[in-house]
């Protein structure tokens, strides 16, 4: 019974840890995955470096799709703020402990 609901708060926890990965709280507004690039312009103002890493393909309908991967990295007192955008939407953010 114990080993139970010890797995039910693990699993009740999971979702909040996921959310935290994909959020950014900047100059009081929060970044997300799916936000576009001219938010977090917007909102962080141009990143202390940007990246061009490659780019990704994709299948839809039986068509071969390439889109851009770009990085931005916003660096921080303790961290850095790495947004990694495919086209022109944020799809991972990641925080670099210093």
């Amino acid at each position: 019974m114990k080993k139970i609901i010890g797995l039910l708060i693990i699993l009740l926890l999971l979702p909040a840890a996921a959310w935290a990965y994909e959020t950014f709280r900047c100059n009081n507004r929060v970044i997300q995955t799916g936000d576009l690039k001219s938010k977090v312009l917007e909102c962080c103002g141009e990143p202390d470096s940007k990246e061009d890493v490659g780019e990704k393909t994709y299948w839809e309908a039986n068509q071969k799709i390439k889109v851009p991967v770009s990085e931005w990295i916003y660096v921080k007192y303790q961290y850095d703020i790495v947004i990694t955008f495919e086209a022109s939407r944020v799809v991972k953010i990641e925080n670099i402990y210093k």
